[in-house]
């Protein structure tokens, strides 16, 4: 009987120590909680009001097994996930990536984008950026978590900011960063939302820097080349003393010309570059040689 007895407790023990066990293995090897469904997820969104972090992959990318090899299995990037409704789709197989893909313009893979529970674009990566970098996923996910925050603002605030210029710039819309930096241009000063004291006083090189930021959607999305020049114009204007920008944003309203087919509007613009009083003598020669290739 005795022996018995101690047969059972030893049984008892050695249960509770596989539980211990077990559990301490759980809690040392803890996972993201993915979502494989984009209706479920927008469920949950909408429950909790958290945003949704879909990763977009393929089986055998090497850049998606980087993906949850460094990445997805760090644990911090597991416990910032917390914050997020984590949503899976395969490229290659779920009718939800197609989906995504085509809503937002997604070509490749891995691709990481951020949404709120409005679908809106909160931020997006593409894998090749961050596959082996967690410190970089874990920047994303806060600059994620950041603009749900300030989106609302962002969309209402009558003054121009920097947190809306550059959030319009990151979603290729020209029109409304145009829009927004054409406000910042009529007083030299853009705002912040963050630090709602801070004036930021624009100067040369951040009016080309923006500037060329904006123009360059236009011109490398197609969309709208006529306003893509116009920008490219009113950087040359508005930023005298920045040359690199120049010559960059005269190369490219050139290139504009060409696209359009206008070899005569060419030769005017280049003409006009050669009248300038501040063009080098490196970039006069360059553009006399030009003018007589296309002659």
């Amino acid at each position: 009987m005795r022996k018995f007895i101690f047969i059972i407790m030893f049984s008892c023990v050695s249960l509770v120590s596989y539980a211990a066990t077990n559990e301490t293995i759980a809690e040392s090897t803890p996972f993201i909680e993915w979502t494989f469904s984009i209706d479920e997820a927008i469920n949950k969104s909408e429950e909790t009001d958290m945003p949704i972090m879909i990763s977009i992959y393929a089986d055998l990318s090497k850049d998606c097994m980087d993906m949850d090899k460094k990445v997805f299995s760090n644990p911090k990037i597991i416990k910032k996930s917390k914050s997020f409704i984590p949503l899976k789709l395969n490229a290659l197989s779920s009718d939800d990536a197609k989906y995504i893909m085509d809503k937002y313009s997604i070509t490749g893979y891995p691709y990481i984008i951020f949404i709120d529970k409005d679908t809106e674009v909160l931020n997006k990566t593409t894998g090749d950026e961050i596959s082996s970098s967690p410190s970089k996923f874990l920047s994303s996910m806060d600059k994620a978590l950041n603009i749900k925050e300030i989106l609302p603002s962002i969309k209402t605030n009558e003054k121009p900011t920097i947190e809306a210029l550059n959030y319009y710039i990151e979603q290729y819309d020209a029109n409304k960063s145009y829009e927004i930096f054409n406000k910042a241009l009529e007083n030299n000063e853009i705002y912040s939302i963050n630090e709602n004291t801070i004036i930021y006083t624009l100067n040369d090189k951040s009016k080309a820097f923006y500037f060329y930021k904006i123009a360059g959607i236009y011109f490398y999305q197609k969309k709208d080349l006529e306003n893509a020049k116009n920008a490219y114009i009113a950087l040359i204007n508005n930023c005298k003393t920045q040359k690199d920008y120049i010559n960059q944003a005269d190369m490219n309203i050139i290139r504009i010309f060409n696209i359009q087919g206008n070899d005569k509007a060419i030769k005017n613009y280049i003409n006009e570059i050669l009248l300038r009083d501040n063009l080098s003598k490196k970039y006069k020669k360059f553009y006399m040689n030009f003018l007589k290739s296309i002659e």
